[in-house]
């Protein structure tokens, strides 16, 4: 500080109180003291009047005490005890308060320390994911960046957004049936398991398929820009499939069916140029078709089946020039199938059925150039487009063509003789009439049903040698049936229920050797039952009733697979064979409303399957043997229809279901009382 300043009492700026210049003391230190001036240490409890003289300057002016006194000494030697009590008590607490600061501020310094890695990855992965959502200890992004911190990935690595994408998907999902190593930071990502990566380990592939996985696919998967395989079927994934999959624009496979996604499908999807399969079945999709997906020119399979997607099928689908597969079966589809179909030459297989569509079909190209059409459970109306041969022989590579339960007309269409190849054809529920030709050229055919119609006429004795399953069920079938069906030698299933053939039962069918299912109800069938039935030792159920089958009952004692045997509703005589105590399977035993007579033969309380036993409207006598009685100790035996004439000494209650007095027609025994 200027000296000069002090002495002449014109100083301006501050001043320190705690220091002096070495050459004031100097001078100071010179000058005699007056009289009555003391020292400061001895000053304590000085009247205040009593102030000492000062000697004036050389110029005769007196400076001012304060600064005089901050010359001579520092200001802590003018207190008075008081005051430096006061003052050191002030400094007592003002390090205290320093130091509680320095307490509390220590661990927040070193948190905001410590918290710096993750503040600055959040920084680096927020071009990726919302920041509110890395700032969520909740969310699966958090997680995800607190795991690439703790396990010192760095910001800069050249893996990071991969390893951050496959961490975010395992912390979005759950419950992993096998989890491998996934998230062992010391095992590179492409030996985790469900991946395989390229020779420059960026994942290619992500096969997750039937672990039991639980949770929301995260849109951070887009951020495995490699991909080329994405498979997470057969999981319980639920959510929307987020737009960021768009963005995986090397994909060639996208399979997520069997899961439980909803919503829409995302217009992104259009941006999968490469996609060639994409497969939603089983899933909760709803909404139209994103028209985007029109525009997928290399895809080859697409299956949408079983969601619930709405709307129409866009008449523009020429793009879909690879397409092979079709499959949009058991959703709600309307309105009526485009045009554009027909120039898929690659078209292979078209499943339709169970949706809402209506309308003509398309031209024939669209039905016999393809491998298997089904368009079962719609409206589709009109007849069935026929040509001679109108594709040549070599483009007729149908196999299976299903058209069940629609509004289909007219007579049976000559070009079905063409398809050498077809397997599998149903005409099940429509309103076709007429007769059925000769079906001796479907060289190939081994399901033909054409139960639920208007057909009339004979039933055809060239029959597809190949026959497994024939259903003429339901129709106004008439004449004799050929015996040409007991060649059938592959022949599983046959039924000419409902119809009006005034028929025998040719004792060809005895030849039958695979038959499974003979169901014959119904169709005014005359004559007896063959005895040749009985070796047909594969058979497992027998409907012969309503018909008009005269005769005794044949001996079916070889027949070890038979579970059903229903002949009520005849005309049959005689008494129950003892034999059919070997029946061993025998479920239900269906005899009522024929002219049977003598009593039941013990030897059916072999029959430990038996369900239910019907024998009412006959002339049987006697009562229900304790053998039969027996059966009630199974848990699986059900109830007794018998005539009221018969003792049932384990029935617990006899009725008509309307009268309980025991005088009607027949007993039914729906609970039975404890055997002795």
């Amino acid at each position: 500080h200027n000296t000069e300043n002090l002495r002449d009492g014109s100083f301006e700026g501050p001043v320190s109180l705690s220091r002096v210049v070495p050459e004031q003391q100097e001078e100071t230190s010179q000058q005699q003291q007056p009289v009555g001036f003391r020292h400061h240490d001895d000053d304590h409890g000085r009247d205040p009047e009593q102030a000492p003289n000062r000697p004036p300057s050389q110029d005769g002016n007196i400076p001012p005490v304060d600064f005089i006194d901050a010359k001579i000494e520092p200001l802590f030697c003018m207190m008075s005890r008081a005051e430096k009590a006061w003052f050191a008590m002030f400094g007592v607490l003002l390090l205290a308060g320093g130091l509680t600061v320095l307490i509390f501020l220590a661990p927040i310094t070193d948190r905001k320390t410590r918290s710096d890695p993750i503040d600055k990855m959040n920084k680096a992965l927020a071009t990726y994911t919302p920041y509110i959502r890395l700032q969520n200890p909740n969310s699966p992004q958090w997680n995800a960046a607190h795991w690439l911190v703790h396990n010192g990935i760095s910001t800069r690595d050249e893996f990071l957004t991969q390893r951050y994408a496959l961490a975010v998907l395992f912390y979005a999902t759950q419950e992993w049936l096998e989890v491998y190593e996934w998230l062992n930071a010391e095992v590179n990502e492409c030996d985790w398991g469900f991946l395989k990566c390229d020779d420059q380990h960026r994942v290619t592939e992500l096969t997750l398929v039937d672990n039991q996985v639980r949770g929301r696919l995260p849109a951070e998967i887009g951020l495995l820009t490699h991909l080329q395989q994405l498979r997470l079927d057969g999981n319980e994934i639920e959510g929307t499939l987020p737009d960021e999959v768009g963005s995986l624009t090397r994909l060639e496979t996208l399979h997520l069916s069997g899961n439980s996604f909803h919503g829409t499908l995302p217009e992104t999807i259009g941006s999968l140029g490469v996609l060639e399969l994409l497969n939603t079945s089983n899933n909760r999709f709803s909404g139209s078709l994103p028209l985007t997906i029109y525009g997928l020119a290399g895809l080859r399979t697409l299956d949408l089946s079983s969601n619930q997607f709405t709307g129409i099928v866009d008449r523009e689908c020429d793009s879909l020039t690879q397409l092979t597969t079709l499959n949009l079966r058991r959703n709600r589809f309307t309105g009526t199938l485009p045009k554009s179909f027909v120039s898929l030459s690659s078209l292979e297989f078209i499943l339709l059925d169970d949706n809402q569509f209506s309308g003509a079909l398309p031209e024939a190209s669209f039905l016999f150039s393809r491998v298997e059409v089904t368009l079962s459970q719609n409206f589709f109306g009109g007849q069935i487009p026929n040509a001679e041969n109108p594709l040549g022989h070599s483009l007729l590579r149908i196999e299976r063509l299903d058209m069940r339960a629609n509004r289909l007309r007219g007579t049976f269409p000559s070009i079905f003789q063409s398809l050498a190849f077809l397997k599998h054809l149903d005409l099940t529920q429509n309103l076709f009439s007429g007769t059925i030709p000769n079906m001796s050229s479907l060289v190939s055919l081994e399901s033909f049903s054409v139960q639920s119609n208007l057909f009339h006429g004979g039933i055809p004795s060239a029959l597809p040698p190949k026959s497994r399953h024939l259903d003429f069920s339901r129709n106004t079938f008439e004449y004799q049936l050929p015996s040409e069906i007991g060649q059938l030698s592959l022949l599983e299933f046959f039924s000419v229920q409902a119809n009006r053939l005034d028929s025998t039962i040719p004792t060809e069918f005895g030849n039958l050797s695979r038959i499974r299912d003979l169901f014959m109800g119904g169709a005014t069938l005359i004559g007896t039952i063959p005895t040749e039935l009985g070796n047909l030792k594969t058979l497992r159920s027998v409907t012969l009733r309503a018909n008009e089958l005269t005769g005794t009952l044949p001996d079916f004692k070889d027949m070890p697979v038979l579970e059903e045997l229903h002949l009520e509703g005849n005309r049959l005589s005689g008494t129950i064979p003892s034999s059919w105590g070997a029946l061993e399977n025998l479920e239900a035993l269906v005899l009522r409303y024929n002219m049977l007579s003598g009593t039941l033969p013990t030897e059916l309380g072999n029959l430990k399957h038996l369900q239910v036993l019907g024998v009412a409207g006959n002339q049987l006598s006697g009562e229900i043997p304790s053998e039969v009685c027996a059966l009630t100790e199974q848990n699986t035996f059900r109830e007794i229809q018998a005539d009221c004439k018969l003792d049932c000494t384990c029935c617990e209650r006899c009725s008509k279901k309307s009268s309980t007095d025991c005088t009607s027609t027949f007993i039914y025994c729906a609970s039975f009382r404890p055997v002795d």
